[in-house]
């Protein structure tokens, strides 16, 4: 148990490690993240207080459980390895104005939103393997969901306007049914040949913007009085239905597959 809040600084290692079961680390107060932390021993549970990321690192190197809660306080980072996964069942984790950065190709299985909630907010996904909630909550004006790896989100709740940008041969699968309602918007950005995959279906009450050469694959996209804005050359292997009047404009020059 630490009573007293202490910071791991900047160029610093604290490395958790030892055997066995039931390990317990209660936070009463709080860590501050400036360097790294390294989990590099199964069966550790965090519990109570908060893991304050304040442009540090958190590596998962074993399967870990985090009831602690987390908050991002300067752009900061999560590597989950290969085959491992992060539990994450503290409060809703807010970005901010601030870029978090996921890798290491393993799993994250959040019981609350990875949230979106400011108009900056960036998540970069640099080959972490799947993610179970995200949640678009403000405008992404300057923000944006980034894929430079193969990534599923299981359920993407999209409240509000967003960006999202997915580089050459990746691919981003949306397990779950999600919507992108009236007045809202989705955009795919960027010069990127990524593919976004539809585990179920994307209900198009708004507005979904294909401004890069992007393909949509898998599922079905369901047109429910919103428009397709295609502005580059695009492919669409998904199934559609149309449920109620809707619009789909192709810009000149450009075509849809």
């Amino acid at each position: 148990t630490f009573t007293n809040s202490f910071e791991i600084p900047g160029n610093h290692t604290m490395e958790m490690v030892g055997i066995g079961t039931g390990r317990k680390v209660n936070l009463l107060d709080g860590i501050t993240l400036t360097g790294t932390l390294k989990i590099n021993s199964e069966n550790y549970t965090f519990s109570s207080g908060s893991l304050k990321l304040n442009g540090g690192l958190l590596n998962i190197a074993e399967n870990t459980d985090f009831n602690t809660n987390i908050e991002h306080l300067v752009s900061s980072s999560i590597s989950v390895q290969p085959q491992k996964t992060l539990k994450y069942a503290g409060d809703n984790f807010q970005v901010g104005a601030y870029t978090l950065t996921l890798s290491g190709g393993g799993t994250i299985e959040n019981t609350n939103n990875l949230i979106l909630d400011n108009p900056g907010s960036i998540v970069e996904m640099k080959g972490i393997r799947q993610i179970s909630k995200l949640s678009v909550n403000s405008p992404l004006t300057n923000g944006k969901l980034s894929v430079s790896a193969d990534a599923v989100i299981q359920t993407f709740a999209h409240i509000e306007s967003s960006k999202l940008e997915i580089s050459d041969d990746a691919s981003l699968t949306i397990q779950n049914v999600f919507e992108v309602p009236q007045n809202k918007s989705m955009e795919l950005t960027g010069s990127s040949n990524g593919t976004l995959i539809m585990g179920d279906k994307l209900t198009l009450a708004g507005m979904l913007k294909l401004s890069a050469p992007d393909k949509l694959s898998g599922g079905t996209l369901e047109l429910k009085g919103g428009t397709l804005f295609v502005n580059e050359n695009s492919v669409i292997e998904s199934a559609l239905t149309h449920i109620d009047k809707s619009n789909i404009n192709v810009i000149s020059g450009k075509t849809l597959k």
